[in-house]
């Protein structure tokens, strides 16, 4: 069974991340129905395609589905994993666009690898649609792009990164 947990940072006090648990299916469907346009799997997602992909989340190891929590509601989620050696971010979404431009998603994706490289030191990185505007906001928050297919951007965080202290409440 998953780890439920949560994390905070005195680095970005009113920023919580949560572990997702099933409660949050439903907005992290909605979100990225919302926002398919800016991933790879365009298509809409059922309830039901929702609780298989959450059953299967379940089941992995080292995949860590994030609710960011600040302003004491969820604004958004942001997903990291093991894979190949390497940490894969997938999903990050600011679900609640009034949520935006505070620093709270970026303090989240801080704390997010943070927690990662805490787990296993080792590259961090992500494939981002070459057309989503996340690409620029990455970069501007110490992502470096380091390669490129047809229609995405490698991007991996960058040397300079500092991990930021976590608290870890179960």
């Amino acid at each position: 069974m998953r780890d439920v947990f949560s994390l905070k940072s005195p680095n970005f006090p009113e920023v919580t991340l949560r572990t997702a648990g099933p409660q949050d299916q439903e907005n992290l469907r909605n979100w990225k129905n919302s926002n398919r346009q800016r991933f790879f799997f365009q298509g809409i997602i059922s309830p039901q395609a929702q609780e298989d992909w959450f059953a299967r989340y379940v089941a992995r190891e080292r995949d860590y589905m994030f609710m960011v929590e600040a302003e004491k509601r969820e604004i958004g989620c942001m997903a990291i994993r093991w894979e190949d050696g390497a940490w894969d971010i997938y999903n990050v979404i600011l679900g609640r666009p009034d949520g935006g431009r505070k620093g709270h998603m970026r303090g989240a994706l801080q704390m997010m690898c943070s927690f990662a490289l805490g787990v296993s030191r080792a590259t961090v990185a992500a494939k981002v649609l070459k057309d989503n505007p996340a690409l620029e906001w990455y970069c501007r928050n110490g992502f470096m792009v380091t390669g490129s297919g047809s229609d995405h951007a490698v991007i991996e965080l960058g040397p300079a990164f500092s991990p930021c202290p976590l608290t870890r409440e179960e």
